[in-house]
């Protein structure tokens, strides 16, 4: 028998109306209830490229998004039936860095999608945050939530050996999780260990949490970020400087001991992948990397021969350029290779990495947030990283005696280094398994934070 197309189709789409009001009335329902919303939201974000590389990942990327952007509307509708909005101590920096955004937009006449696409992608998180500090939490909540990351990180173990039996080899390009890509997954695993570090003071009594403690190492160093792994030690180096570099007490020799099944462990891991002793010292040959390396035409490295690009693209445009940029979207950012903005396509190629079978991706934060909002931009976005940072410290030494504090302020600790210094490295801000941690952990602590001072 001879089917309709056009009346397969029509009872097709009808079927989605009813599935999708229900969607709907779901979210709604969840995003109502933020000790059952926050702990799911962050199993979806942790989860969502679990489809990475498959034709399938679109489908699973979009659902943080439309629960936060839900999560947002109900908290707003809140908010003005029970009094005004709550603010935080970073409110101007955020302001302003928003201003430069929308004076950026309107003064380059850039184009409307992929400028508030842009913005959506610098911003979403931070309303995110704005939520987090105006609805009730309590104590029982927020240690859900953090029993959720560790969960979450329980389970990569599963994927992790999938991925290897999958492609038969312990490659860096087959190994990541469910994170976008293997560096990614080095990076936020340093979220997990601090928050590990920050609850037990780097003392691991519990045989439970030395063995997390030491499962943890090995997802940061099986990812092969080697800028998370530097992170992890120097983040560790200053949270702890006293003890390990002047007192030298037990802590120190701690230090110690991690810094060697560090090293063991990297040595044995790549000799597992590699077999090639130079190849491994020159993968670790910090001088190198960071300086001759960066000027090498790589899949999303080249980072030291964008600066000289950016200024020079900014400078010859004008002074207005130079202090605004171009406008969101249109330089390098996720929106801009999102919808391919004229800009966004020459530094795809500009160095010829298309043709040589390497990705298009600009894998620093400061090219496109200095290309995008100029050298005004750029400063707020680090003074409001800065001043995030600085609030971590002094939450950590004000309340010693605190664990869920200590465990909070010492994860944020190690956040505001990955986002300060991972971005010159990494799209840190726009990436959202790195920025969700960062401000669900500023937003928590500040509640607790305001908890103990009123």
């Amino acid at each position: 028998m001879k089917i309709d197309i056009l009346t397969f189709y029509i009872h097709s789409y009808f079927w989605l109306i009813p599935i999708g009001i229900v969607l709907v009335l779901f979210f709604l329902l969840i995003c109502s209830k933020p000790n059952i919303f926050l702990p799911l939201l962050t199993f979806i974000v942790f989860f969502q490229y679990i489809g990475y590389n498959t034709p399938y990942q679109r489908y699973f990327v979009i659902w943080d998004d439309i629960l936060i952007f839900i999560f947002i509307f109900l908290v707003f509708i809140y908010r003005l039936t029970v009094g005004k909005i709550r603010t935080s101590p970073f409110d101007k920096y955020i302001f302003v860095f928003f201003l430069i955004c929308i004076i950026s937009m309107f003064l380059n006449k850039s184009q409307i999608l992929p400028s508030l696409w842009g913005i959506k992608n610098y911003f979403q998180y931070i309303l995110f945050f704005y939520c987090i500090i105006n609805i009730e939490l309590k104590k029982e909540t927020i240690k859900k939530i953090l029993d959720t990351i560790t969960i979450v990180f329980i389970l990569q173990i599963f994927i992790i050996i999938y991925q290897i039996y999958s492609s038969r080899e312990l490659n860096v390009d087959s190994i990541y999780g469910t994170f976008p890509g293997a560096n990614t997954l080095s990076y936020v695993t340093l979220y997990p260990i601090f928050l590990l570090i920050g609850k037990n003071d780097f003392k691991f009594k519990n045989i439970i949490d030395r063995f997390m403690f030491l499962y943890l190492l090995f997802l940061l160093i099986i990812g092969q970020g080697r800028l998370g792994i530097l992170l992890f030690l120097l983040i560790l180096l200053y949270i702890y400087r006293k003890q390990i570099l002047v007192q030298f007490e037990t802590k120190g020799f701690k230090f110690i001991i991690i810094f060697l099944i560090f090293f063991v462990g990297i040595v044995v891991y790549f000799y597992f992948t590699q077999k090639d002793l130079n190849r491994l010292l020159r993968h670790f040959d910090i001088f190198y990397q960071f300086t001759k390396a960066e000027f090498d035409v790589s899949s999303g490295s080249q980072r030291y021969l964008y600066y000289p690009l950016t200024w020079k693209i900014l400078k010859d445009n004008g002074v207005l350029n130079l202090l605004f940029g171009l406008g969101p979207g249109m330089y390098g950012s996720f929106a801009g290779f999102k919808f391919m903005t004229p800009y966004t396509r020459y530094l795809s190629n500009v160095f010829g990495q298309i043709d040589r079978g390497f990705d298009p991706y600009v894998s620093s934060q400061v090219i496109p947030i200095w290309g995008e909002t100029g050298f005004l931009g750029l400063i707020f976005y680090f003074l409001l990283l800065y001043k995030i940072f600085k609030f971590a410290f002094i939450s950590y030494k004000s309340y010693n005696n605190e664990p869920l504090i200590k465990s909070l302020s010492c994860a944020l600790i190690a956040g505001s280094f990955l986002m300060i210094i991972g971005s010159f490295f990494q799209q840190v801000f726009e990436t959202q398994v790195l920025a969700y941690p960062y401000w669900l952990i500023t937003g928590l602590l500040l509640k607790l934070m305001r908890e103990k001072t009123v």
